[in-house]
């Protein structure tokens, strides 16, 4: 049995649900010869008779319902597909996955999350927080659609739609209490977290100190 051939079904379907095989013509613009013939090689592919034609016009075989049933459900299926690329299309539903740095969190939900939600009502957004690399890597594989971290560095693929340069400086009095690091324990994030490198680069050349403790959570450093 070969695949069904969605043209000759829809002949078949205009014929039934017309009632003649000339009414069906009519309405697709061909002659009456060719939905006949497309409806024959329909039964053919399948190996079965769709239809009983007599001389008030057709009606549909059990195999025929079968057949039309699954057109319907097709013409249906597309119908939906369509009216939710539109929907997606005009920004009415849908869901966006974010992968962030958790320094972004705060400012995310003091306005832009709100705002975005007051315009986009039906558009569900899920927030998960990252180290720098994970990010990266959730973007890469497609679990996220929108990626937000510091010093993202180059990556092949990704493509940064908006960078905000931010530089990062120390300028003190020698007797700055960040001289008093000097030989101290220091708290510092992850090395997953690029910001960590950043702080690590800046304070070396001010101070030496020894690494006391890492963690992934601004929170915590912040306790």
């Amino acid at each position: 049995m070969k695949a069904i051939n969605e043209k000759r079904v829809a002949y078949l379907y205009e014929a039934v649900t017309l009632g003649t095989v000339r009414a069906a013509a009519d309405k697709l613009n061909v002659a009456p010869s060719a939905v006949s013939r497309q409806i024959a090689l329909l039964e053919d592919e399948l190996a079965m008779t769709l239809i009983e034609r007599h001389r008030k016009g057709v009606t549909v075989t059990e195999a025929g319902e079968l057949v039309l049933r699954y057109y319907r459900e097709s013409l249906a299926n597309e119908e939906d597909c369509v009216a939710k690329l539109q929907a997606l299309k005009g920004l009415q539903r849908g869901h966006i996955q974010l992968a962030v740095g958790e320094g972004f969190v705060g400012d995310l939900m003091a306005g832009p999350l709100p705002e975005f939600h007051r315009h986009y009502p039906q558009i569900t957004v899920g927030i998960t927080t990252a180290g720098s690399n994970e990010v990266v890597r959730m973007v890469e594989s497609d679990e996220a659609h929108i990626g937000l971290l510091f010093q993202p560095g180059n990556h092949p693929g990704i493509r940064s739609q908006a960078i905000s340069r931010q530089p990062t400086c120390v300028i003190v009095h020698p007797e700055h209490e960040l001289v008093a690091l000097a030989g101290q324990g220091l708290l510092v994030w992850r090395s997953c977290w690029n910001i960590r490198w950043r702080y690590r680069k800046v304070i070396s050349v001010f101070v030496s100190y020894w690494l006391w403790w890492s963690s992934g959570s601004s929170s915590a450093l912040h306790r």
